[in-house]
């Protein structure tokens, strides 16, 4: 599998966690930036007749894939997100599921935070964005709308 602009921007937050805060933050929030503005593809339940929903209507709505994780003192549940087809449809193996295609903002506000979501579940470059970041991130998006 190819490496992916948001793959080497994380490699690059993660080179830059030992590094002075402005250039640890200048990392983290030029992946943020990539990540929101991004198409991401999330496999969903509902598979519709061209395998592939573009970006949502009003009217449309998704059913993502989501796995609970009971192994923990707490359960957990998370909707798996990814760069590319490709990777997506690595990581089904096979299993008929759907693809809903969407910018990195429209999934943190659609989806919201109720779930933790992971980029890429199963490549070197995996991320795990917790229900906290999440919620930052949609409060960052509200924020520069208003700006």
């Amino acid at each position: 599998m190819t490496t992916s602009p948001l793959d080497l921007a994380l490699i690059d937050v993660q080179k830059a966690q030992d590094a002075p805060e402005d250039v640890k933050y200048a990392a983290e929030d030029k992946y943020y930036e990539l990540f929101l503005n991004t198409v991401l593809y999330i496999p969903t339940w509902d598979v519709p007749e061209e395998s592939k929903a573009g970006v949502l209507e009003e009217d449309v709505t998704i059913q993502p894939v989501i796995i609970e994780d009971e192994s923990g003192e707490e359960n957990k549940t998370f909707i798996m997100i990814f760069d590319s087809e490709d990777r997506l449809n690595e990581w089904a193996d096979g299993q008929k599921v759907g693809i809903a295609g969407l910018l990195g903002h429209d999934v943190v506000t659609i989806l919201g935070s109720a779930n933790h979501m992971i980029l890429n579940p199963s490549s070197e470059c995996s991320k795990e964005f917790y229900p906290e970041e999440i919620e930052w991130l949609k409060s960052s998006i509200v924020n520069n709308i208003e700006a």
